[in-house]
C-alpha cells in the first residue's frame, strides 16, 4: 500500500471505521421526521480550559482506534469462518442441477404468457434487425419456493421432499446438523417491479436481409411480506439469524412511484458469537425524507452506531419498474437533499457529526472549483461556497463541546508545465493552533501503533479467510 493510501485507510478507520445499511421508510410522520439518533449534539465552542490540544486529540483518536481494534479480533469470527470455508468445500462439487431445475419449474409454474411483441431497425444499407419477444407476467412470493433439500453425501446431491417452508440441510465437518432456512409471514402488498429478457434463438431470412432475435420477455411483480427470516442453525443452535420487518401501510396500488409512495423496514441480524447489526431506523418518505440508524454491538456493548437523515426533493415521478430498467432515461436534475445530516459514534468515545445544507449546492461549488483550478480566487471562492453549506465537528465522550471541526481548505500546485488548485480536508482546532491537513495530522509517525495494529488485524483476517 502506497503512502497515501496508508494515510487515508488508517485516518478513515480512526474517524469513522463502520458500514452504514440505509434502508426505505413509511409514511409515518414520526419516524419521518424525528431525529435519527435518540440524542443528536448540539455543538458548544470551549474555553479555552476545555480546547483540547492536536496532540491531546490524536492520543484519544489511538486510544480509541486501538480498544476498537482489540474488541474486533479476527478469532471472533474463526468458528463462523471455519464453517463457510467447510461448506464451500465440502458441497462444492456436490449436484446442484434439480435445484436450478426445481426453481425454474416454480417460476414457470408462476409466469403467465400474455402475447407477443416485436421492434425493428432498419439499416440504410438494405438489412434489418427484427427482435420478436414472447410476453409473460409472473407474480412472484418467497412463499412459492417451498421443499427441503438435504445434502446426500452417497450421491454428491441434493435430495428434495415436499415442505411449507425453504430449507437446505446438510453436516458440518463434526457431523453436526445445519439447517440453512428461509420464512416469511404477515400481511403482503404486490408490487411490479422490472422486466427480465431472456434470450432464446436467432435466425437469418436471407431473402429478406432480416435478422430476427428471439426473446422471452418476463414482467415480473413480487408479493412483499411484513416479515422475513433467514437463519442458519447447527446441531439446534443459532449460529446467524437475520430478521426484516417492513411496514407496508406505505404502499399504494401495485405501481410503486418513488416521488409518491413511501416505505419503512427495520432489520435485525444476530451471530452466535455475541454481535448484533440492527438496523433500528429506516423511514423513506416520498419528496420530504429519507432517514436510517445503524448500530454494531458486541455482547450488548455498543462498538459503533451510525445514523443518516435528509429533508428530499425532486424525486421525479416514476414506477419501480421504470427505475430499475431504465435509470438512465430518468430525469434528475431536480433532485436535492437539504438539511442532510450525518452521525458516527465510536464505542461512546468518539463522535463526528456533520451536516449540508443543500447537497446540490455543496456539489456544484465543486465542480465549479474543478472547472477554475487555474484561477485562484474564483477556485477559492467556490471552496469557500462549498465550506458555507457544511458543518462537522469532532466530539468526544458524547460530550457537546466540539474540538475539532472539519472543511476543505485550497492548496497550490506547481509543475513544470502549469499552476493549478486543489483542495484537500482540513482539521480546525480551538487551542490557537491554525489547522492541520489529514495527511499531516494522521501521520504515520504519531499514529504508527494504530498502522501497525491495523495491518496486523487485516493480516489475521486475511490468513483467516485463506
Amino acid at each position: 500500500m502506497n503512502k497515501n493510501l496508508k494515510i487515508w485507510a488508517y485516518a478513515l478507520m480512526v474517524m469513522a471505521p463502520c458500514a452504514t445499511l440505509v434502508s426505505c421508510g413509511d409514511d409515518d410522520d414520526d419516524i419521518a421526521n424525528d431525529s435519527p439518533i435518540d440524542n443528536p449534539i448540539t455543538p458548544d465552542t470551549p474555553s479555552e480550559q476545555e480546547a483540547l490540544s492536536p496532540s491531546e486529540q490524536k492520543k484519544r483518536l489511538e486510544a480509541t482506534a486501538i480498544d476498537f481494534m482489540n474488541e474486533v479480533p479476527a478469532s471472533d469470527f474463526e468458528d463462523i469462518n471455519d464453517l463457510i470455508q467447510y461448506i464451500g468445500e465440502e458441497y462444492e462439487e456436490y449436484d446442484f442441477s434439480n435445484v436450478e431445475d426445481w426453481a425454474n419449474e416454480v417460476l414457470d409454474d408462476l409466469s403467465n404468457k400474455v402475447g407477443t411483441s416485436k421492434d425493428t431497425t432498419y439499416y440504410e444499407w438494405g438489412e434489418y434487425d427484427i427482435n420478436i419477444y414472447t410476453d409473460y407476467t409472473a407474480l412472484v412470493a418467497i412463499s412459492n419456493f417451498t421443499g427441503h433439500f438435504k445434502a446426500n453425501k452417497s450421491s454428491e446431491s441434493w435430495t428434495m421432499s415436499k415442505a411449507n417452508d425453504l430449507q437446505f440441510i446438510f453436516s458440518d465437518k463434526n457431523g453436526k446438523e445445519c439447517v440453512l432456512k428461509v420464512t416469511s409471514s404477515g400481511n403482503t402488498k404486490e408490487v411490479n417491479v422490472c422486466y427480465i429478457k431472456d434470450w432464446e434463438d436467432y435466425d437469418y431470412d436471407y431473402n429478406h436481409k432480416a435478422y430476427y432475435e428471439y426473446y422471452k420477455r418476463t414482467d415480473y411483480s413480487l408479493i412483499v411480506p411484513e416479515h422475513i427470516n433467514v437463519s442458519l442453525t447447527r446441531g439446534g443452535s443459532p449460529v446467524v439469524d437475520a430478521k426484516v420487518d417492513i411496514d407496508l401501510s406505505g404502499i399504494t396500488g401495485t405501481d410503486f412511484n418513488i416521488a409518491k409512495n413511501s416505505l419503512s423496514a427495520t432489520s435485525t441480524v444476530t451471530f452466535d458469537n455475541g454481535y448484533v447489526i440492527k438496523q433500528s431506523r429506516g423511514a423513506y418518505k416520498a419528496n420530504q425524507s429519507v432517514a436510517a440508524q445503524v448500530s454494531v454491538t458486541k455482547n450488548g456493548k455498543k462498538m459503533i452506531e451510525t445514523a443518516i437523515s435528509s429533508d428530499i426533493s425532486g424525486i421525479p415521478s416514476c414506477n419501480l419498474k421504470a427505475f430499475i430498467d431504465d435509470p438512465e432515461d430518468i430525469d434528475t436534475d431536480d433532485i436535492n437533499g437539504k438539511n442532510a445530516y450525518v452521525k458516527i459514534d465510536i464505542m461512546g468515545k468518539v463522535q463526528v457529526q456533520g451536516t449540508i445544507s443543500d447537497i446540490r449546492k455543496y456539489a456544484d461549488y465543486l465542480d465549479k472549483a474543478d472547472e477554475n483550478d487555474e484561477n485562484e480566487s474564483k477556485f477559492k471562492s467556490y471552496i469557500n461556497q462549498a465550506n458555507s453549506l457544511a458543518d462537522i465537528n469532532l466530539f468526544y465522550d458524547n460530550g457537546s463541546t466540539k474540538q475539532a471541526f472539519m472543511q476543505l481548505e485550497s492548496f497550490e500546485e506547481n509543475d513544470y508545465y502549469s499552476r493549478y488548485w486543489y483542495t484537500e480536508p482540513i482539521m480546525k482546532f480551538y487551542d490557537g493552533s491554525s489547522y492541520s491537513s489529514f495527511e499531516v495530522f494522521f501521520n504515520e509517525s504519531d499514529f504508527k501503533k494504530v498502522i501497525d495494529t491495523y495491518e496486523e488485524l487485516l493480516d489475521e483476517y486475511e490468513d483467516m479467510i485463506e
